[in-house]
């Protein structure tokens, strides 16, 4: 009987401890896929933060280039202006009588400012950093600038460094369009490419367009299909649908060569920005 017993309570104590066990796998189960969950929720949290930290940084740096931009939109910057000049206005004067010898009317009046760029060195002259009171002046000067061809002094755009890199990897790819007679050019920090091609020829492009809308719009009515009813409802409808298209296609064709003489009355003779290409 004794024996019996302690069989029994060994028994128990078995089961009581697989019992124990399984409770205790199954509470840390749960613990873990807690804290699996809650890292899963920050992690989340913290990666959407990341993302809108991104977005405002990339909004803040299209905000300062833009006002870079805009801050050098009116300047030029002169290489080849020897140094000496003891004093602002001294500077100011050579700056006039650069621009003056290009055939151009400018007093001080039409310069905001001029600088010497980067600390003095031995040997070296520093380019002038020139803005102007207009973009007009800014134009005008770089218009010009075949001027100075005979002379040791020439002019670029001011632009910022990174900018500066991106043009200059961009020259490679304008060089090769217009070998292949295409009008490319650098804009700010983009290449514009325009199909090569004269006026004329885009005139003559518009009038075979025309012609061959005008052979569309002559061709026959649909054939009848034996049914009289069906037949006429066929015949007015393609009456219908040409007039209209006669009298759409007409304030088009006019609409549409009107727009396009202006486009080649509007093509510009020179790009501000490839003027110093």
């Amino acid at each position: 009987m004794g024996s019996d017993l302690e069989k029994i309570l060994h028994e128990l104590r078995i089961k009581i401890r697989s019992d124990m066990n399984i409770t205790l796998t199954n509470q840390e189960e749960r613990i873990t896929s807690k804290i699996n969950e809650n890292i899963d929720q920050k992690f989340i949290f913290i990666q959407k933060e990341i993302e809108t930290i991104k977005q405002t940084n990339e909004n803040h740096e299209k905000r300062i280039a833009l006002m870079e931009k805009q801050i050098r939109a009116r300047n030029v910057i002169f290489f080849g202006i020897e140094e000496g000049e003891n004093s602002y206005e001294a500077l100011e004067g050579k700056v006039l009588t650069t621009i003056n010898n290009m055939g151009l009317k400018y007093d001080k009046n039409d310069l905001e400012m001029v600088r010497r760029m980067g600390k003095p060195t031995e040997g070296k002259t520093r380019p002038i950093n020139i803005t102007f009171t207009t973009y007009g002046k800014k134009i005008a000067i770089l218009k010009n600038k075949s001027k100075l061809k005979n002379t040791n002094i020439y002019i670029k755009e001011d632009f910022p460094p990174h900018v500066l890199e991106v043009r200059k990897s961009l020259q490679e790819q304008v060089q090769k369009e217009r070998s292949e007679g295409k009008m490319a050019y650098l804009k700010y920090d983009k290449i514009i490419i325009k199909e090569g091609g004269s006026s004329s020829k885009k005139i003559e492009d518009f009038r075979k367009n025309q012609k061959s809308k005008k052979r569309e719009l002559e061709s026959s009515p649909p054939q009848p299909d034996g049914n009289p009813s069906t037949s006429s409802e066929s015949i007015t409808k393609h009456r219908i649908a040409k007039k209209n298209k006669i009298t759409l296609g007409g304030q088009s064709c006019l609409t549409n060569f009107v727009q396009r003489r202006e486009d080649i009355s509007q093509t510009p003779s020179i790009a501000s920005d490839d003027l110093n290409e």
